[in-house]
């Protein structure tokens, strides 16, 4: 359903022949049950009743969660009536360009951490500011070159950092 900024909803029961129309919108309220609220411009910024977001996955196995920021351009899908739609995806304007412009990277970036990841060289890249890893059985990291892993004193056998070098104990890949 749609409604006028600070008027009743618009609409009445789902009389819909089953066509849709394409939008662009813009968010203006975001919820955590996966839906939020859009400004759609071309309706006379009428927005939208809280409408899902879509996603990759909401089954059993979420692997991927997003939702939009307020003030982020989207694309809406809406029905004839404007009654029921979703929330396709955000959308890079000249105003908003994406991040990166190589075709051949992968990009992320949530608050302060970055991910990028190149598809030709196999290079994956990680900024942030702590790494924390949790396995419930063992870690194994394969690497030819000779890893130095530094990690802050924990036990009671030495005053300094305890320090774990490994070498290509594997041999030659």
């Amino acid at each position: 359903m749609l409604k006028s900024k600070g008027s009743k909803s618009k609409g009445s029961g789902n009389n819909s022949s089953g066509a849709s129309s394409l939008h662009f919108a813009e968010i203006v309220q975001v919820f955590g049950n996966g839906t939020a609220i859009a400004r759609i411009e071309d309706l006379d910024n009428l927005e939208t009743m809280p409408i899902p977001v879509g996603h990759h996955n909401s089954k059993d196995d979420n692997f991927f969660y997003w939702m939009p920021r307020v003030g982020q351009r989207v694309a809406v899908l809406m029905d004839e009536n404007a009654e029921q739609g979703v929330i396709l995806c955000g959308i890079y304007t000249e105003s908003d360009p994406p991040p990166i412009t190589n075709l051949d990277q992968f990009y992320l970036k949530i608050g302060g951490i970055e991910i990028v990841g190149d598809r030709i060289t196999g290079v994956l890249q990680v900024d942030c500011t702590r790494v924390e890893i949790t396995c419930s059985t063992e870690t194994t990291i394969n690497t030819i070159p000779v890893v130095c892993v530094g990690a802050p004193d924990n036990d009671d056998e030495s005053s300094g950092s305890d320090r774990i070098t490994a070498s290509n104990q594997f041999g030659d890949a």
